[in-house]
């Protein structure tokens, strides 16, 4: 079952009904949120993607690859940081709050 509504309410909402009714059914959501992201861990979802840690790494892959890195080590990066994303979803962090503060000049 894909859940992809365009707000987090109907689609938190739409995941619980489905998993109440059919706890063995595959439930693949889209969330906007690390709030959403623990919310649909909660309700069993099988599958989480968040729009904004897949795009915002493929844009990085693609642009690595156009500036010349090796393509494989472009994806290698890529991985890393949607791994971070995602762990840090888990966590209930914004990726954002992992950057290192600027140094001071």
């Amino acid at each position: 079952m894909l859940i992809a509504a365009p707000d987090e309410s109907t689609a938190i909402i739409a995941t619980a009904a489905v998993r109440e009714r059919n706890p063995a059914v595959p439930i693949l959501a889209r969330a906007r949120s690390g709030v959403a992201i623990g919310l649909f861990l909660s309700l069993d979802a099988n599958e989480i993607v968040p729009p904004e840690y897949e795009g915002g790494p493929e844009l990085m892959n693609q642009t690595l690859t156009a500036i010349g890195f090796d393509a494989e080590e472009a994806l290698h990066l890529t991985y890393a940081i949607r791994d971070i994303h995602y762990q840090a979803a888990e966590r209930g962090q914004h990726p954002s709050s992992l950057a290192s503060p600027s140094p001071t000049a």
